[in-house]
């Protein structure tokens, strides 16, 4: 039922998607004149990840996960991103794997310090499908900065391996759980792409989804970062940085987790 959910809600929203060449007067046969495009980026994400975790209705954590936390409890991460472009449409695919283990100690009932222990293995992976629309002139000038607006439907996919660890309080025995949590929730945004002088860009954009999709009540994203282009070995590539803010909300049978990924990233990456 679920999965069923999960599809006719995608089939609906990727409908309203492909209507977008004919409400913006393009045809499709453009894109079959284009040749193929391609960026690859590689990047680093330095958040925090402050998570409240509840069971059966009751807070049972709140873990102020900070970046000195998450560093000091990494084993690997990998972070990319890729998209191909023909024509105004295009595919992406930005994907995140942590492996690590920290502890944490908080604040439980009757003001008692308790000490919890996370280890997970994580998967993020956001994709779609895309279409551009402009670019349009900012100003009268050749030289004039110009903007893309880039909407997007999709899905955010997610997949954790999780042990947590609870020890016992003076109303309780603790907790030892274990679990694999995943997901994969339709997700609907829009990029907003700037070419403010020939090397200097920006990127600003979102996203929206879950709708009780998959467990997933409500997920959310903003993406900002600036960017420089220029020639590397002969392929056109860019450096940049900004920030990347991600919330989930995703209940599955007794426990609920909402977490708030943040922080700031910077990367580099390559066109042809």
């Amino acid at each position: 039922m679920k999965t069923t959910h999960f599809f006719t809600k995608t089939l609906m929203i990727l409908f309203i998607f492909l209507l977008l060449p004919c409400v913006v007067g393009v045809s499709p046969l453009y894109a079959e004149e284009e040749p193929w495009r391609f960026n690859v980026n590689v990047y680093g994400w330095l958040p925090e990840a402050p998570a409240d975790i509840i069971i059966n209705d009751e807070e049972v954590a709140h873990l102020p996960e900070s970046f000195d936390t998450i560093i000091d409890g990494l084993q690997m991460a990998a972070m990319f991103e890729l998209q191909a472009h023909k024509g105004p449409f295009g595919v992406f695919a930005s994907s995140m794997y942590f492996d690590g283990e920290g502890d944490k100690h908080f604040t439980g009932l009757l003001d008692e310090k308790r000490k919890v222990t996370v280890s997970e293995r994580l998967w993020l992976i956001s994709y779609g499908a895309s279409y551009d629309i402009g670019p349009f002139n900012l100003g009268e000038n050749s030289g004039a900065p110009t903007v893309i607006l880039q909407p997007y439907v999709g899905g955010l996919y997610f997949y954790d391996d999780l042990e947590m660890n609870v020890e016992p309080g003076a109303l309780d025995l603790g907790l030892d759980y274990k679990t694999t949590i995943k997901f994969n929730t339709p997700i609907i945004g829009a990029n907003t792409l700037w070419d403010i002088t020939k090397n200097w860009t920006l990127r600003v954009g979102g996203n929206y989804g879950g709708w009780d999709v998959d467990h997933v009540k409500e997920t959310y994203e903003f993406l900002g970062a600036a960017g420089y282009r220029f020639t590397m070995w002969d392929v056109n590539s860019k450096v940049f940085a900004g920030y990347r803010y991600v919330h989930i909300n995703l209940k599955k049978n007794d426990i609920q987790i909402k977490v708030d990924v943040k922080g700031p990233l910077f990367g580099i990456g390559w066109e042809f």
